[in-house]
């Protein structure tokens, strides 16, 4: 299969950031000779694939390329053009740290025709940015964006942090306000996690207090949305905010299931059916190249139980959504818990849960409708969704959103709760959602042609099932597919 994207990990870094869990290599001294030698024989290992393509994107990513210096970056990028094609008007990103940007370098990545930066700010807080351990202060992040400006750089996007300690005394509305005020294209808002093996975790370990609690968090979110939004961004995933057309359209092709390549230490590649990833450590990574050994780590097949759920997960992450049968029976859970519900498949609208309208006024009910958290709405927070169906987890496990972990728990807990239950339509609204799932249980799909006869909506349903697979047969398949597996069930209750 011909490749459109193309990822380059470039792992190397001053020092590691106190929540850093990448693959990276510090050095105070970057071995750029060594790397670009590397990756050029990585890319001929490529050829094959290559040699056809014309790339839409590429990216640098890291650790930080910056660190390679303007040359550096016309280097690995002058590789990838002996390889491959890039389009004229291929969007090529690089991840830059402020304190890496200067006339010198800005003018060779121009030259290597380097059209977006992605600019590491995390904060404008200075004592923030020390406690994250950062390599430069707020002061260069303004001058980095002019510095950028002026050599011809116009696409910027900034990356920010919220969620931190209470004891940092860090203003999140001052960082935003800090933010748009650089007039950035594109904003990145991670919320911030401790990982294992990262200072922070070795902190947090000692006693101390390494992140915001789980009410701030979902606060700071919920204010970052609105300001952004307020700005004229589009919130189109969601930890991304971009002017309209800005939105990043490597990072796009990832959350639409797009074939990709990757290379450099722990890349990860896709071809349409397998997932591919290399070692990631660098030294090891030179070891094999410079052995003429393969990089490649691991890979794993997808089946149609894991494209079914990457296909939940991203729709759930982005403004496309997903497709849902919306009976009238949503609508009425919609009205009575008084959220915005919508039809099926308008982009942006996502499925937030299911239960019975009876229930809705109970706080420790199962009420859930179909809400916009992007377009217009209010995100429902999320740990009143959990609350709602029993489930005792907090609003950082969905982050929001977050995980096919999470969602797929949540999912799964919802089954389980239609499964104890005698309501019927109850039961029957679990199996509609059913339909975008992995892993459905055979016994419960086989009960939905009973259900649909005991509440006497067995031809509705039918035709209802039928016009849905045909409405979304293009762009979710398998979705269809399951849809007219059911539609079939209904059809057959009617002899």
């Amino acid at each position: 299969m011909r490749v459109r994207h193309l990822y380059i990990h470039v792992p190397f870094c001053g020092r590691r950031c106190s929540y850093c869990d990448f693959s990276i290599a510090v050095r105070a001294n970057t071995p750029v000779d060594e790397y670009t030698a590397a990756l050029r024989s990585e890319l001929d290992g490529l050829r094959a694939r290559l040699d056809s393509s014309t790339l839409d994107t590429v990216y640098l990513g890291g650790g930080t390329p910056s660190r390679l210096g303007g040359l550096g970056i016309a280097n690995v990028l002058g590789s990838v053009r002996e390889h491959a094609f890039v389009a004229n008007d291929a969007e090529v990103t690089i991840e830059a740290n402020p304190d890496d940007v200067d006339d010198v370098a800005v003018a060779h990545w121009v030259d290597a025709q380097v059209n977006r930066v992605s600019l590491g700010a995390q904060s404008f807080d200075e004592g923030a940015l020390k406690w994250m351990h950062r390599t430069h202060d707020a002061s260069q992040i303004g001058i980095a964006v002019d510095t950028l400006r002026r050599g011809g750089i116009s696409n910027i996007s900034l990356d920010l942090i919220f969620a931190l300690p209470d004891h940092l005394n860090r203003s999140w509305k001052t960082d935003l306000d800090r933010a748009l005020a650089l007039n950035p294209s594109h904003v990145s808002l991670y919320g911030l996690t401790v990982e294992a093996q990262t200072p922070i975790a070795r902190w947090a370990d000692r006693g101390a207090t390494v992140q915001g609690s789980e009410e701030e968090y979902e606060e700071e979110f919920l204010t970052a949305h609105s300001m952004m939004t307020d700005a004229g961004f589009e919130h189109y995933e969601v930890s991304n905010f971009a002017r309209p057309g800005f939105g990043s359209r490597h990072n796009s092709a990832y959350w639409s299931g797009a074939p990709y390549a990757g290379v450099g230490p722990s890349a990860h590649s896709f071809d349409g059916t397998a997932r591919r990833w290399n070692v990631s450590a660098y030294s090891e990574w030179i070891r094999r190249l410079q052995r003429h050994e393969s990089v490649l780590a691991g890979e794993e097949f997808l089946t149609d139980q894991n494209r079914d759920a990457e296909e939940v997960y991203l729709g759930m992450r982005t403004r496309r959504g997903l497709p849902i049968l919306l009976s009238v029976v949503w609508l009425e859970v919609a009205r009575r818990i008084e959220v915005p519900a919508y039809g099926i498949g308008l982009p942006g609208h996502f499925v937030v849960g299911i239960g019975d309208p009876e229930l809705a006024a109970d706080p420790s009910g199962a009420a859930f409708a179909l809400v916009d958290p992007f377009a217009g709405g209010t995100p429902v927070p999320s740990a009143t969704l959990y609350r709602a169906i029993g489930h005792e987890a907090t609003a950082r496990d969905l982050r929001p959103w977050d995980t096919p972990r999470t969602l797929l728990r949540i999912l799964a807990n919802i089954r389980t709760w239609a499964q104890r239950t005698e309501r019927v339509r109850t039961r029957l609204w679990a199996l509609e959602l059913s339909l975008l799932l992995p892993g459905c249980p055979e016994g419960l799909r086989r009960e939905h042609g009973e259900t649909l006869a005991r509440t006497g909506e067995f031809a509705a349903a039918a035709v209802a099932l039928e016009a849905f697979a045909e409405r979304v047969e293009a762009e979710h398949p398998l979705v269809a597919r399951s849809a007219r597996q059911d539609a079939r069930t209904a059809r057959s209750r009617l002899n």
